[in-house]
């Protein structure tokens, strides 16, 4: 029997070597944690789980976190409303705030047939506080004499690195 003694073409040697390069990459890339900023990120989360009931047509405070360390960070809120309708639009504004940066989420409802409607709301806003700050979660209803209970509200705050936000045009 013959073999054939021929050398690898530098095209072959070439293709092979990337093959092992990129699965080894991979498997570096898939190993290793992602680079950071040495500022580890911390989450604050307060909760109720039932309340305020019947709440009026008046921003009501839902959920306070309290007590945030000075520097940026990432918040989001949310909260169930459950609301009895006689009036067949229902709609509830809620409201977080932190140092004055908001934002608001608007819930409207078609009611179907009286039954009342379970409607969840979320919020999210960035910040950086200047000094120990304080966040809060608010609901309004829209003036009717629609009963809005606010259940399972939270807001979690998390530090991060640095936040930026800004007003774009599109």
């Amino acid at each position: 029997m013959k073999y054939i003694t021929q050398r690898p073409s530098g095209a072959l040697v070439i293709s092979l070597l990337a093959v092992v390069l990129a699965s080894a990459g991979g498997a570096f890339a898939a190993s290793s944690p992602p680079p950071t900023t040495g500022v580890p990120s911390r989450a604050y989360e307060v909760f109720r789980n039932s309340g305020p009931s019947n709440i009026p047509s008046t921003p009501t405070r839902v959920a306070t976190l309290s007590g945030l360390a000075a520097g940026p960070y990432v918040i989001t809120a949310k909260a169930y409303l459950d609301i009895s309708s006689t009036h067949g639009n229902p709609r509830v504004l809620c409201q977080v705030n932190a140092a004055g940066d908001t934002d608001v989420a608007v819930a409207q409802g078609e009611q179907v047939s009286g039954a009342a409607m379970t409607v969840p709301m979320q919020v999210e806003v960035t910040h950086t506080f200047t000094s120990t700050g304080t966040v809060t979660l608010s609901c309004n209803k829209n003036g009717t004499s629609d009963q809005v209970n606010v259940n399972w509200a939270k807001i979690i705050a998390t530090s991060v690195a640095s936040e930026t936000h800004r007003a774009v045009t599109g």
